[in-house]
């Protein structure tokens, strides 16, 4: 399960660092879904599987804030270390 919650942040840190909000709503309906299916699977019970469900999205989410952090750093730095722009003024 371990492999799986390293799976599941890193996969949202890429979603982070890619793309943007309207791609993460999806996954994070989709999560539930296949925690129900991994529950049944290996008979867990009501709470087990609530707990699942709660923290597979926690680390969904998680690596997704961590993504734009990165994001917005590396923008950010950017933005810093690029030339000026050089405006040219007319003289009438």
């Amino acid at each position: 399960m371990e492999y799986i919650a390293v799976a599941l942040a890193i996969f949202g840190m890429i979603i982070g660092l890619r793309f943007r909000f309207r791609v993460l709503l999806p996954f994070v309906l989709l999560l539930p879904l296949l925690c129900v299916a991994f529950a049944l699977t290996n008979r867990l019970g009501g709470i087990e599987t609530l707990q699942t469900i709660l923290a597979a999205e926690a680390v969904l989410q998680g690596g997704y804030v961590i993504g734009l952090t990165v994001r917005a750093s590396y923008k950010a730095i950017q933005r810093k270390m690029a030339p000026p722009s050089s405006q040219k003024f007319r003289s009438n």
